[in-house]
């Protein structure tokens, strides 16, 4: 583990403790609509390399 890694999990932690579980919500939701972005993105990628529009 690098200690740039071991910084943000402690700055994570932190941040949970501080600000509440609140935080961890808008994580998760940041986390899952990059998730989907991403996903959308390869099937828009896959159309565009078949021919289909």
């Amino acid at each position: 583990m690098s200690l740039q890694l071991v910084g943000d999990v402690v700055l994570a932690v932190v941040a949970v403790r501080v600000l509440g579980r609140d935080v961890l919500a808008l994580v998760r939701r940041a986390a899952t609509a990059t998730v989907r972005l991403g996903v959308s993105e390869l099937h828009r990628g896959g159309e565009q390399r078949d021919g289909r529009t």
